[in-house]
């Protein structure tokens, strides 16, 4: 499954996938930032700072201008939910920072209101395996490409959740 911008095609597509065998799907789209589309928050920041402060206090439920707040998208995201939870064999999700951070929220089962202070990993796969009882494990591999052996290499890193280290370093090559 995969966003429909061109960044989260070109990383899908990396690996000689073919797009036919890629789902689709809107909803993995990013928050949209309406008027401040484009900008990071520090240039939002910079230029509009009475908003960014109401931002800072209540960042789920303060919508971007023209845009959407994580509430927004939190309910955009529960039909992705379900079919991810649907299925039978393994999925990969390419998205974006803001989606990624709802979807652990979700299965951390930590307050969703607080998924905005999760941080996601640039470059890393995070992957979930559901666990006997209940619950999910995660575990993040960092890709990096070397440019010396034009080889893929792969570290998995610890994984951070409430302060408690869960996994330790490793490191592979595909």
């Amino acid at each position: 499954m995969a966003s429909t911008m061109p960044r989260s095609w070109q990383t899908v597509l990396w690996d000689g996938l073919s797009p036919h065998d890629v789902t689709v799907c809107s909803n993995l789209n990013p928050l949209d930032k309406g008027d401040f589309a484009g900008m990071e928050l520090d240039e939002v920041k910079q230029d509009h700072s009475q908003w960014h402060e109401k931002f800072e206090k209540n960042p789920y439920n303060t919508r971007f201008p023209g845009g959407e707040c994580y509430r927004d998208l939190v309910n955009r995201l529960e039909s992705v939910i379900i079919d991810l939870e649907q299925h039978v064999a393994p999925c990969l999700v390419v998205s974006h920072i803001s989606v990624i951070q709802v979807l652990l929220s979700y299965f951390r089962s930590s307050p969703i209101r607080e998924c905005t202070s999760i941080e996601v990993p640039l470059h890393t796969v995070i992957k979930l395996t559901p666990m006997r009882g209940g619950g999910w494990s995660e575990e993040h591999i960092e890709l990096h490409f070397d440019k010396e052996t034009g080889e893929m290499k792969e570290r998995v890193l610890p994984v951070k959740v409430s302060n408690h280290t869960i996994w330790t370093d490793q490191v592979t090559q595909t």
